[in-house]
């Protein structure tokens, strides 16, 4: 009876053993992985914060990205139309280089036909004196014209009348208009100018009143040869003129003395 009492109480102080060594094993164990599992904790923290961190850099670069990216297309874009709108304005500028050039060319080829004209119509006149032997200059008007104009002026018409009827009366008498202007101005172009001041003296002579065109010779100095000076208003306004001078020839003018 002695033996069988014993081993229940050896199993009991066993199983107290057991059990107090297995809970202080937890125990061990728990204060052993508590460092362990904070340690960890932290670390978890850390690397979320970290991949936070790393997420708003990474929104912040690709924003920053972005506007770059918006900039360049603009500056693009920006430089795009500039070279269209340079390419055009080098296609005017040499456009305008060319038309340039070619009134350049022109006006040469106008002043050079135009001093051939004034040369011609010089040398037929000469030609005319020489082959009708010594014409004798009846008389001589002044029809001054506005500055930079052809047109007529309203006292024109008292001397101008007056040589169509002198030109009408006398057979052989012609006329001769000498087209001037003053000294402001293109060369070429004034020749042109006072071209046209010729042919509206000469157009009222033979149109309004019955000059015969066979009477009336022209030619146009332009500003060349004044016949004042173009130092004063004054000069210049007489230079702006057509010289109208009649001839006769001297034994018409003997026979009527």
């Amino acid at each position: 009876m002695r033996q069988h009492g014993f081993l229940p109480g050896m199993l009991a102080v066993l199983t107290a053993v057991l059990v107090l060594t297995a809970c202080a094993t937890k125990q061990f164990t728990r204060n052993e992985l508590k460092p362990l599992e904070t340690n960890l904790s932290v670390r978890l923290d850390s690397d979320e914060q970290n991949v936070a961190n790393l997420e708003k850099n990474t929104k912040e670069l690709s924003e920053h990205l972005n506007a770059v990216e918006r900039r360049t297309d603009a500056n693009t874009s920006t430089i795009a139309r500039a070279t269209v709108d340079l390419a055009k304005e080098l296609a005017r500028v040499d456009e305008k280089a060319t038309e340039a050039a070619n009134s350049a060319r022109n006006a040469q080829s106008t002043a050079e036909k135009a001093n051939a004209a004034a040369n011609s119509a010089l040398a037929s006149l000469d030609a005319l004196i020489r082959d009708r032997n010594n014409y004798d200059l009846v008389t001589e008007k002044y029809i001054l014209f506005p500055f930079n104009s052809s047109n007529l002026r309203e006292d024109f018409d008292v001397p101008l009348n007056e040589i169509a009827m002198l030109l009408k009366g006398n057979p052989d008498a012609f006329v001769v208009l000498e087209g001037h202007t003053d000294s402001v101005g293109d060369p070429a172009y004034n020749i042109q100018l006072g071209e046209k001041r010729n042919d509206v003296v000469m157009r009222y002579l033979i149109v309004n009143q019955g000059v015969p065109v066979d009477k009336v010779f022209k030619t146009s100095f332009g500003k060349d040869q004044p016949i004042a000076s173009n130092d004063s208003e004054d000069g210049r306004e007489k230079n702006r003129s057509v010289i109208v001078r009649v001839y006769r020839s001297r034994s018409a003018t003997a026979a009527r003395r």
